[in-house]
């Protein structure tokens, strides 16, 4: 997931403050700890002091309370879910909306849809509380801005990729999508635009 325009300095590690160029040996010195002894602003605390890039988690596809829990538990900062009928992770809005009443407001939920219409947009955000709202179709820039610019909510669009010239079509989205996700990108006689 890449937030546009979001970069961190060069890190600095150990007494002598010497620049180290960021990677897995930042790491080494650091002993393992029980991930059940570390609390979340200890984990949030350590992450920004050693990770070279802010790093935001998104788990999408949840669909019972367990997962979400779990999710939750490991520290993910945004949890997807599926409004799409054809996908096996498919939620009912009652059911969406009920596991999303739980999470903790450091959690953002994200609504994941195929080139929606409004109306369903609509109907979904008057029965729950959405932070996000994810974009995995065919949807043009003009769309994007359009649904943007309606709901007054941040928009992730989803990009396939199989070659670089796919990458490289996110472009036309700079400034319309808040956020990308770069996906595999589907065989055309898939049913589905994703996995």
């Amino acid at each position: 997931v890449c937030p546009q325009g979001r970069q961190r300095q060069a890190l600095w590690s150990g007494p002598s403050q010497t620049p180290r160029a960021p990677g897995p040996s930042l790491l080494r010195p650091i002993k393992p700890l029980q991930r059940s002894a570390l609390s979340w602003n200890w984990r949030r605390k350590f992450l920004k002091a050693y990770l070279p890039v802010p790093v935001a988690v998104k788990i999408c596809g949840l669909t019972d309370a367990k997962a979400i829990i779990t999710a939750v538990d490991a520290g993910a900062n945004y949890l997807g879910f599926n409004f799409f009928r054809r996908s096996p992770r498919f939620l009912s809005i009652e059911t969406a909306a009920e596991l999303i009443s739980g999470l903790p407001r450091r959690v953002t939920p994200v609504g994941l849809w195929v080139d929606p219409t409004d109306s369903q947009i609509e109907k979904t955000l008057k029965v729950m509380r959405l932070g996000m709202l994810q974009l995995h179709g065919k949807e043009t820039p003009a769309r994007v801005a359009a649904i943007r610019k309606k709901f007054n909510l941040p928009v992730m669009k989803v990009i396939g990729v199989a070659s670089r010239a796919d990458v490289m079509a996110a472009s036309e989205y700079q400034g319309v999508a808040d956020w990308f996700l770069f996906d595999a990108k589907p065989i055309p006689t898939a049913s589905r635009p994703g996995g």
